[in-house]
């Protein structure tokens, strides 16, 4: 597996791009489409499929134009209505276009994609639907889990109650693994059981 970051967008957002046997999956394409095609092409692979961890605008901007390359849009299925007219942070006053998911997911299922396997995990909180996903021995988060923090709350369809226990949920996932989250540092569980001060 060959794996690339990128920082995109308004608000500086993590996009990651998983290269597999037969073609790439990037997860939470922020923003700037031409980039993440273009970090796929020059690893020689194709992206065919999009995991986004929820609806907000700064995690899948590009997701209308990458659909148009015939690149397939994955989501949590409670964070889909909030597509339909741009609402929930969808869409802020910016061009946003909207697009309509083409699989959704109620979490647990295990999702083969490229030769790569990935674990849906529900994780609501810093929206009603978020997802979380679990590829070999990475934590793709979004917004829920950061270094030493959380996502935040006072956002529509926004719950602290809720993201506590996704937080637990995640931390409770076994073994070690390394926390790539929606904004800023990456991490690992075993630092964020021992030093996050929301356990």
């Amino acid at each position: 597996m060959e794996f690339y970051h990128l920082v995109l967008g308004r608000i500086s957002t993590n996009v990651y791009i998983l290269c597999g046997t037969d073609g790439a999956v990037v997860i939470d394409p922020a923003d700037e489409p031409e980039k993440i095609l273009e970090i796929a092409a020059k690893a020689g692979k194709q992206i065919k499929y999009a995991l986004l961890t929820h609806a907000h605008f700064d995690h899948c901007s590009a997701a209308a134009a990458l659909q148009k390359q015939g690149v397939e849009i994955i989501m949590g299925a409670k964070e889909a209505e909030f597509l339909a007219d741009g609402g929930h942070l969808a869409k802020v006053g910016f061009n946003f276009e909207i697009f309509t998911p083409d699989r959704l997911l109620d979490g647990g299922e295990t999702l083969e994609l490229c030769g790569m396997e990935f674990k849906a995990i529900p994780t609501p909180g810093h929206t009603v639907g978020g997802m979380s996903y679990v590829c070999e021995d990475m934590l793709f988060c979004g917004d829920t889990l950061f270094r030493r923090g959380i996502g935040r709350t006072d956002l529509p369809s926004g719950s602290y109650k809720d993201i506590i226990k996704s937080v637990g949920t995640l931390l409770a996932l076994p073994g070690d693994m390394t926390v790539y989250p929606g904004h800023e540092a990456f991490s690992t569980l075993s630092y964020e059981r021992e030093n996050n001060p929301y356990v």
